[in-house]
């Protein structure tokens, strides 16, 4: 669903233990990223600023970081079981609406959370 609406691919998390990495470089541009595992949609996330820098705290994955730590912990829970999780990004342009600014990467990432409802977001596991 994603790739049709325009995501791209961007590669997987490889590695195991503490030593895993992206097999691709991610843009530095802002923008909404997806870690998908066998074909579901697990997370969704943006960042104002940077993907590169983003994706890359997932690795480090520091305790006072909760969501970083959380994530990173589910990500090696599922490379650990054999299983791929490929990462998909989208850069969506910002807009406007009567004059006024919209983010609409923003509004992207809160879409996809409310209508696929991710295991890995708080609002998906919340909801288990």
């Amino acid at each position: 669903m994603l790739l049709r609406a325009g995501f791209h691919f961007l590669g997987e998390w490889k590695g195991e233990n503490e030593d895993f990495q992206i097999d691709a470089r991610a843009p530095a541009d802002a923008g909404v990223y997806s870690f998908v595992v066998d074909d579901l949609v697990m997370y969704v996330g943006l960042t104002q600023r940077c993907l590169r820098s983003r994706l890359d705290g997932y690795r480090r994955g520091y305790e006072r970081q909760k969501t970083n730590a959380r994530v990173k912990a589910l990500i090696l829970e599922s490379l650990a079981a054999g299983k791929r999780v490929k990462v998909l990004v989208a850069t969506p342009a910002p807009s406007e609406w009567n004059g006024l600014p919209v983010n609409t990467a923003a509004g992207l990432e809160a879409g996809l959370i409310a209508k696929i409802q991710p295991a890995w977001n708080i609002l998906g596991v919340s909801g288990q």
